[in-house]
């Protein structure tokens, strides 16, 4: 009789403890949020990081004093939209890179 057949087993994968990952995404997301304030803030404008802070307080109803109308809607409904988009977007063209690597079994794209 013949022993039945079995795939080899592979080796333990060696990786991040679930902490470690925990801590990596808090941190990666921390600076998403920097670099989205910052790119907020940047332009022909000048608007200092506490204007920024009191349009996002006053339009999240946290009790903050609006800015002057201009100046809120340049960040609210122009800065800031811009480059929420272009966060969407460099995330989405990541995503498609990486399914497009798994796709075609890149060497690049073993973990």
């Amino acid at each position: 009789m013949t022993a039945p057949l079995t795939a080899p087993s592979a080796p333990p994968r060696a990786g991040r403890s679930a902490p470690a990952r925990a801590g990596l995404f808090l941190a990666l997301v921390l600076v998403l949020a920097a670099s989205v304030a910052a790119g907020t803030r940047i332009g022909t404008a000048d608007v200092g990081w506490t204007g920024l802070a009191r349009v996002f307080a006053s339009r999240l109803g946290l009790g903050a004093e609006p800015l002057p109308p201009l100046l809120d809607s340049l960040i609210w409904d122009l800065r800031l939209p811009r480059v929420l988009m272009a966060a969407l977007v460099g995330a989405s063209l990541a995503v498609c890179g990486t399914v497009l690597q798994a796709v075609t079994r890149n060497a690049l794209a073993d973990p």
